[in-house]
């Protein structure tokens, strides 16, 4: 679990849509500043309609090895924009 993010529980995908919407960021700039910040690549959700505005995809397609890995770089990012939320 990370602070500040919650999610769909996949029903048989390997894919997974993370809640974003207390970060304060719309999916793109979210998507954007992970992949310019930690080199993780999410897909906004807002490419699978404007319900979805507020999430990211994830694929979890990978080793556990990396799955790991980006998940404490996704944390480590979601971090540093809950802190800065606190500073406003």
């Amino acid at each position: 679990s990370i602070d500040g993010l919650s999610f769909i529980e996949p029903q048989g995908a390997f894919y997974l849509f993370i809640n974003i919407s207390q970060t304060g960021l719309t999916s793109e700039s979210f998507a954007n500043g992970l992949l310019n910040e930690e080199k993780v690549v999410v897909v906004p959700g807002r490419a699978f309609g404007s319900t979805s505005a507020s999430y990211v995809r994830l694929s979890y397609a990978t080793s556990m090895d990396q799955l790991r890995e980006g998940m404490a770089r996704i944390a480590r990012y979601v971090k540093r924009l809950m802190e800065k939320q606190d500073c406003i």
